[in-house]
């Protein structure tokens, strides 16, 4: 990941400042405000208006694509395979075909599934 804050040599008065502060007393959360921190203060600022993500960014998707996915997606499905396989069931029962989804492999290696469905 690349630095988020760079600080150049032409930044002289931040670097000449920024070592020689000291954490307030009564506050250790803050800097001491008799000290020079007015540079300080301005970069504390700046790093709280734009704030570090940890996450790495998402790639957004495009108007068309959001389109396409809502259209293709079934309602009241988990998934697209609870979907195709709610699918597959209802059709296999509407031929009056029951399948046991757990043997499926046995179906299709003895060619038992092709003979019924072939009728």
């Amino acid at each position: 990941m690349p630095p988020r804050l760079l600080v150049y040599d032409t930044c002289e008065h931040l670097i000449r400042t920024l070592p020689l502060l000291q954490a307030d007393e009564n506050n250790p959360e803050d800097i001491d405000s008799k000290a020079e921190d007015h540079l300080y203060d301005a970069l504390a600022l700046m790093c709280m208006a734009r704030p570090i993500s940890m996450d790495a960014p998402q790639a957004r998707k495009s108007e068309f694509d959001r389109r396409i996915e809502r259209l293709e997606k079934p309602t009241g499905y988990g998934s697209y395979e609870d979907y195709a396989s709610r699918t597959a069931e209802d059709a296999m029962g509407a031929m009056g075909i029951d399948i046991d989804w757990g043997d499926l492999d046995q179906y299709v290696d003895t060619g038992e599934l092709y003979s019924t469905a072939g009728g």
